[in-house]
Parts: structure tokens; C-alpha cells; sequence
């Protein structure tokens, strides 16, 4: 097969569409988080250790590498379990 007709492995796929589904949820998380933290996208993505601009583009209805987004969802259960 040709390079341009190589497929994502199926795993792959299941993973974004899994990602796709909890982004709703973890946009709204965040974004909730960020409001009572008095937090930046820049500071989120500091403490996550991820782009700020993959960040911003998340927030705004983009998707982001699903491991990225298991990464930032790993972060948002920290920040939540250490709220004072």
C-alpha cells in the first residue's frame, strides 16, 4: 500500500474517539478550575507541561493529542484534590 493510503492503527482511533467524548467534559472542568483558581491558560499549561497555544486551541473546541489531553486530564484531578 501507498503511503497516502496508510491507516491510523485501530487502537489509535479508538483512543481519539474515546478523547473526543470526555473533551466536553474536561473543557468544562478546566475552565471551572481556571475561573476559581484565578488561572491563565499559560499557567495551566505550565503546571500541566503543555503548550499554552494547544491549550487555548483545547479551551476553544480543538481537538489535542489524546495523550495530551489524558496528561492534562491527570493534572485537572491533582488541582482539584489539592484545592484548599
Amino acid at each position: 500500500m501507498d503511503r497516502h493510503g496508510m491507516k491510523r492503527p485501530p487502537e489509535m482511533g479508538e483512543m481519539k474517539r474515546k478523547a473526543d467524548a470526555q473533551a466536553l467534559t474536561l473543557r468544562a472542568q478546566l475552565r471551572a478550575v481556571m475561573r476559581v483558581r484565578g488561572m491563565s491558560v499559560e499557567d495551566v499549561a505550565a503546571g500541566a507541561r503543555l503548550d499554552a497555544g494547544h491549550l487555548a486551541a483545547f479551551l476553544d473546541g480543538t481537538s489535542i493529542n489524546p495523550r495530551w489531553q489524558e496528561k492534562l486530564a491527570r493534572w485537572l484531578d491533582k488541582a482539584v484534590d489539592d484545592q484548599p
